[in-house]
């Protein structure tokens, strides 16, 4: 394992409140309602890994980003970029 996997497998496990904003503002386009919420967010989540799970499984997630969940099939996934959108779609669905 290199240093950089090093690294990132260190900071899986580090998850901490600017993590918790950042994931709002990425994945909902959104600050965070509350402390009490990044806090929830903090103990139900033990890694990175766990927290984007949540955020992409959520159903504001999937409503702010419908027009790029549907209509994509691993059949038109000549593309990387749509093949991994149809990791994603597998992910939140």
């Amino acid at each position: 394992m290199s240093y950089a996997d090093n690294v990132i497998a260190e900071r899986e496990h580090e998850l901490g409140a600017e993590a918790v904003i950042w994931a709002y503002r990425l994945f909902l386009g959104r600050e965070p309602e509350s402390e009490e919420i990044i806090a929830d967010k903090l103990s139900r989540n033990e890694t990175l890994d766990s927290l984007r799970r949540e955020f992409l499984k959520s159903d504001e997630f999937k409503h702010k980003n419908s027009s790029i969940l549907q209509g994509y099939s691993p059949a038109m996934a000549g593309d990387e970029r749509l093949c991994r959108l149809s990791r994603l779609q597998n992910i939140v669905n």
